[in-house]
């Protein structure tokens, strides 16, 4: 009994930490890790660049983001593509510095753009955005994990926030019973509730709108995590085994006789 809670504490400790780069990365708006950067007078940009500026004759910070999330796809050869991450150009009057995590605030411009039609940098990108830069909110996590090349990680995070509280809670109901319970349905809701409950944290920091469908959503699983617990110590009981035995024995009751119709009717 102790290593199953040993094993349970351990999964729930591994999926709520799996959360967090994904939830940084994809709720600082427009924003990522920044790959060069250099100073250029607006003069120096072509025509319709220049057209975009509110201030021409200014000088500007030409700095390129590397998106962390967003993937491009891109034809290197008449037959061949490769799958890159989606790189932004930024103008703004101040300066980043390299590989420091940045969101974009205050977008004037967000154009999609064909390769270098602004020759400042030798990369190519797909976007061009003129804007203000600054600091994402719990950044220095993902410069760490660009820093010791561990950026992969945010493919399993964004897995684990599309899937880990259904994998978790299934995982965890065949390790303390091995059968389906109803206490999975509470907790399945309590787990996705909370990630929306950090998500919103993360966007309101980062001084993004978090809808109100997105703001209830993520404070379910305070009423939902006590139904959880509930439901479990209930199901653990003489009668809660009982209750769901029956509830098992009419359920199966009510799928055959529903596959039954339908056979009838073929």
């Amino acid at each position: 009994m102790q290593t199953k809670k040993i094993l349970s504490v351990l999964i729930i400790i591994i999926y709520l930490i799996l959360l967090i780069p994904y939830t940084i990365v994809s709720n600082a708006g427009e924003a990522g890790i920044v790959i060069d950067s250099q100073e250029i007078n607006a003069t120096s940009l072509p025509e319709d660049v220049q057209d975009l500026l509110i201030n021409k004759e200014n000088s500007y910070y030409a700095i390129l983001i590397e998106d962390q999330i967003v993937l491009e796809k891109k034809q290197v050869s008449q037959d061949k593509n490769q799958i890159t991450k989606e790189k932004k150009l930024i103008l703004s009057k101040e300066n980043q510095e390299k590989d420091s995590f940045v969101k974009i605030d205050d977008i004037v411009i967000d154009l999609r753009v064909a390769n270098n039609i602004i020759p400042v940098i030798n990369q190519s990108f797909e976007k061009l955005i003129i804007g203000e830069t600054g600091k994402a909110r719990f950044g220095d996590i993902i410069e760490t994990m660009s820093h010791y090349n561990l950026t992969p990680l945010l493919t399993f995070s964004s897995i684990d926030f599309l899937a880990g509280g259904l994998i978790v809670v299934l995982i965890l109901t065949f390790i303390s019973q091995r059968k389906v319970a109803l206490w999975t349905i509470p907790a399945i809701i309590s787990c996705y509730s909370f990630q929306f409950f950090l998500a919103n944290l993360v966007s309101g920091m980062n001084q993004l709108e978090v809808g109100l469908m997105y703001r209830l959503f993520g404070l379910l699983f305070i009423p939902a995590l006590p139904l959880t617990l509930g439901l479990k110590k209930f199901e653990e009981t003489n009668e809660g085994k009982q209750k769901i035995c029956e509830l098992y024995r009419h359920n199966i009751k009510f799928l055959r006789g529903l596959i039954g119709t339908f056979k009838n009717i073929d």
